[in-house]
């Protein structure tokens, strides 16, 4: 088993640029044959409406950035009726696919390379974690990349098409960056982390969310330490803009979805069953939102074996908010049972509407994946 968090190595850039090249054959192996048609193959595959938003919205914010048509809506967004760019998914993603947009002069093209970094790059960071703010050796850090970038969130993000979910990178280095800055806190490393947690906030507000949690489990106690006011400051000036120009945005989608029924009724196609979590099911995979669930027996086994020996309340409060937030507002055993009991999901949207916006829950198991991880690597 490895050493607890603080123990830390300083970790080149030359090891982890071959981590990211081994994540990037592994990613285009099982992705085959997406590497070998990248124009073709992510558009026909799929055939999911989400995919297909993704691809407009890549072509949009290229030829924004081009001058052609205002940064600030898009007419296939919603179509027909078009929509506000405040209410885009990702604007990090479209900062990432600009580069390749350019490159490949191929929005469909640049959509199937983010698919296959998107995986790669997410395991680099967990391999980075696991190094250099757990003091894992470089197996077990590789083991912890690997449940983070290759999983079964992965695969449905690809399998509905939203591929900005799959570039879930700046999670691992945010925790990370907040371990680094809880052993010993600088000016530089409260720098990284506030960059850390904005690009999550830019990413997705799922992912925005999940790291809001990660920051108040672990991240709290340097906020009263030295340069808590710093990282604070900066936390604030990096998330702020984004969280004043989404909210409206969010409040008036959320709020045109109640018309349609209540709250809670809405986030339960994409809420979990406890079934979901534990085994695969093909009839959640054909038929609900956040298809496969599941967190993997094998990590499970391994997180269990970690367990033991560590100090692990902290992975054990990031798995159980993840999965009480995947289950949606109402508890069941098998997907479509009847509900056992209500639960916190469903009574914050019930007295706050605008919680509504989060219309899929599973994506809260990012942060049960991240404590999951962490717990593979120490059981190893």
């Amino acid at each position: 088993m490895g050493p607890l968090p603080g123990l830390q190595h300083t970790v080149s850039m030359r090891p982890l640029l071959g981590v990211l090249a081994g994540f990037l054959a592994l990613s285009m192996a099982l992705g085959w044959p997406l590497a070998m048609h990248p124009g073709e193959t992510l558009a026909m595959a799929p055939r999911r409406f989400d995919g297909f938003g993704v691809l407009w919205f890549v072509e949009h914010a290229w030829r924004a950035a081009s001058g052609e048509v205002p940064w600030l809506w898009d007419p296939m967004l919603n179509h027909p009726l078009g929509l506000s760019l405040r209410g885009a998914d990702s604007w990090a993603f479209a900062l990432w696919s600009l580069p390749l947009r350019a490159l490949t002069g191929d929005p469909v093209t640049t959509v199937s390379l983010l698919a296959i970094l998107g995986p790669a790059a997410t395991a680099t960071a967990g391999t980075w974690l696991g190094r250099e703010a757990l003091g894992l050796s470089w197996a077990a850090s590789l083991a912890v990349g690997t449940v983070l970038g290759f999983n079964s969130l992965m695969l449905g993000h690809l399998a509905e098409g939203e591929v900005y979910l799959t570039l879930a990178f700046p999670l691992p280095l945010l925790l990370g960056h907040l371990l680094r800055m809880r052993d010993t806190p600088t000016r530089a490393r409260a720098g990284w982390t506030a960059l850390a947690l904005a690009l999550c906030v830019w990413t997705s507000g799922y992912l925005g969310v999940t790291a809001g949690l990660c920051f108040l489990l672990i991240g709290l106690p340097t906020l009263r330490g030295p340069h808590g006011r710093t990282l604070a400051a900066l936390c604030v000036v990096a998330c702020l803009p984004l969280i004043l120009l989404v909210g409206p945005a969010l409040a008036e989608v959320s709020m045109a979805r109640a018309a349609d029924g209540t709250p809670s009724d809405l986030l339960l196609p994409g809420s979990a069953a406890v079934a979901d979590l534990l085994f695969p099911n093909p009839d959640t995979a054909a038929l609900r939102q956040g298809r496969s669930h599941h967190l993997g027996m094998l990590a499970m086994i391994l997180a269990i074996a970690g367990s033991w020996g560590h100090g692990t309340r902290r992975w054990g409060l990031m798995i159980a908010i993840g999965v009480l937030i995947a289950l949606g507002p109402t508890l069941r055993v098998h997907p479509g049972g009847a509900p056992l009991a209500g639960l916190p999901l469903g009574w914050l949207v019930e007295a706050w509407p605008t919680a509504g916006a989060f219309r899929v829950p599973t994506r809260a198991l990012s942060l049960s994946m991240l404590g999951l991880a962490c717990l593979v690597g120490l059981g190893l």
